[in-house]
């Protein structure tokens, strides 16, 4: 699991332009950690850096120069954006429902572009592909030419040998199998896709655009000499599309004049969408910025420092009312904006105090009862992992054994194949395993760590240890015979097994554990067929059970 911020790279006198005045790098250096970005690297003109995946609007040298005029005094308050509706329509077709549902698009016009300002569009798309995207499955987004454009453009499915176009960075005609089967995008992207069909933008001229999510095509290139863009984001979730479109349609408009948004019509029932572009309100008090961040600042105070961030701020009352950005897609709540003041205000600023403990602190029974696990499972030469809380929901649904119970997924996941919380450990023990492929064997391993399910309406968590062997001799006899010891040195009692059929363990040869005739966990031999699709290659025998349960 890589947990590395996201990076980018921005041109350091473009910056300067966009920001509308000059100032010593050191001064920009100074402040860039105010607006969450790190500077990674800098060679000449370029720098590199590490921005945090939060704040998508500072994917690219146009949202950081928008925040850091607020910081530097430049332009304070709310950035507000002339927007109109668009003569330009999509119009969706029934037929992408199924596979693609939701589109949004915008016009920016009267840009002033250059290579920097493409590469740093490119770059922008790219990032929010892969974060707001999660690697286009869930948003895909493409940017073209409109001066090149109909201005009615269809959203529909249409079977791969019929799509025909020239694809971007390509001067031939391909159908739609050839996309997926010679360039670089087709060949990364082409399992989003069903197998014999795409959706595709098409314009009223019969000019095939893009192939969402894959690629556009070449004929609509954005370049220097483009003064129009026309934009569409295609996904599977409407909220993330509509974010995405609001973040890059706000970005290009740093450069430009102003935003058009683009009806979009559904033919089946003639219902027109258009992205929110409202600014939410939120209100905060000096009390909640006392409680959150313990400053005793004014609500004068608390306003100015808002509004070098860029948010409206008033006083009505004795509340602070606030308006977010549009662009600020990581603002839910107040305590968001309290961040924000914290922010400006400087973490550098903020005086240290001490607590004043008047409690003696001591282990909670729960952690004295997983050192003790953990000390026996070492005593019996196993290796100690540590595997993330979310797994993938296939994993997932593939190793809940708990009867009666459901997986818990996660409804916008940040991270492609962390979208559930485990209900169990085993996944993690198994995926340790096969990457420790190279290590002698046998391969012992555990864990000891939380998991959860859902029963009806609740979510029912719990600390569970969970133990593998795998050797090319191993058997359930050798399993058991560690389960045996374990139990018998954490609570004296023996267990007892009881048959239990599991698809993922050899038939007759999986159990039920029983302690005190409470059920506390499994055990069983992992089927052949499911260790092959893990990876691995040795028989392998493995147990969980419910800390918790077992003893307490």
């Amino acid at each position: 699991m890589n947990l590395k911020l996201p990076t980018i790279k921005i041109n350091y006198e473009d910056l300067i332009g966009l920001i509308g005045r000059s100032f010593d790098p050191s001064k920009i250096k100074e402040v860039l950690p105010n607006a969450k970005c790190n500077i990674e690297s800098i060679e000449g003109n370029i720098w590199t850096l590490e921005v945090t995946s939060d704040r998508p609007d500072h994917f690219s040298s146009e949202g950081i120069a928008r925040t850091l005029k607020g910081l530097l005094g430049v332009e304070e308050g709310l950035r507000k954006f002339e927007t109109k509706i668009s003569e330009v329509e999509v119009v969706v077709d029934e037929s992408v429902k199924s596979i693609r549902p939701f589109i949004m698009s915008a016009v920016v016009n009267n840009l002033k572009l250059d290579d920097e300002s493409i590469v740093q569009m490119m770059q922008l798309q790219d990032k929010l592909h892969d974060g707001i995207g999660q690697r286009r499955k869930l948003v895909s987004m493409g940017t073209y030419d409109l001066d090149k454009l109909g201005r009615k453009i269809f959203y529909k499915i249409m079977k791969l040998r019929d799509i025909v176009f020239v694809p971007l960075g390509y001067n031939t005609e391909m159908n739609g199998k050839e996309i997926l089967e010679v360039t670089e995008q087709g060949k990364k992207f082409r399992s989003i896709l069903p197998n014999d069909e795409a959706p595709v933008l098409e314009d009223e001229k019969g000019n095939i655009l893009s192939m969402p999510p894959i690629i556009n095509g070449e004929q609509s290139r954005v370049t220097e000499n483009t003064k129009n863009i026309f934009i569409d984001v295609t996904g599977l979730s409407k909220v993330r599309v509509e974010d995405a479109l609001i973040v890059l349609s706000t970005s290009l408009c740093e450069r430009g004049y102003g935003i058009e948004w683009v009806k979009v019509i559904d033919e089946s029932t003639s219902s027109i969408t258009l992205p929110n572009d409202k600014n939410k309100e939120l209100k905060i008090s000096p009390k909640d910025v006392k409680k959150n961040l313990g400053l005793e600042l004014e609500s004068e105070k608390i306003i100015k420092l808002l509004r070098s961030v860029r948010f409206e701020a008033n006083l009505v009352g004795d509340e602070v009312v606030v308006k977010v950005p549009i662009y600020r897609r990581d603002v839910f709540s107040s305590i968001d904006v309290i961040e924000d003041v914290a922010i400006a205000f400087g973490y550098n600023n903020l005086i240290p105090e001490s607590f004043p403990m008047k409690t003696t602190g001591r282990s909670s029974e729960k952690k004295i009862l997983e050192r003790k696990a953990k000390l026996v499972m070492v005593g019996m030469e196993f290796q100690e992992v540590v595997t993330p809380f979310l797994c993938s929901l296939q994993k997932a649904n593939n190793w809940n054994y708990n009867l009666g119970s459901r997986v818990i997924e996660l409804e916008n996941p940040s991270i492609e194949g962390y979208d559930s919380v485990r209900p169990s450990l085993i996944p993690g023990l198994l995926s340790s395993i096969r990457r420790s492929a190279h290590a002698s064997l046998p391969h012992k391993v555990f864990e000891v760590g939380r998991v959860a399910v859902a029963v009806d309406s609740k979510v029912h968590e719990s600390t569970n240890i969970a133990a593998a062997i795998s050797d090319d001799k191993v058997d359930l006899g050798e399993g058991h015979m560690r389960l045996f010891w374990f139990i018998k040195s954490m609570t004296g009692s023996e267990p007892k097994l009881e048959a239990f059929s599991f698809d993922k363990f050899i038939e007759g040869r999986s159990a039920q554990i029983k302690v005190n005739d409470l059920l506390v966990g499994v055990i069983g031999e992992v089927n052949p067929d499911n260790l092959l699709e893990e990876g691995i290659h040795n028989p392998t025998v493995v147990w969980e059970l419910n800390l918790e349960k077992l003893v307490f």
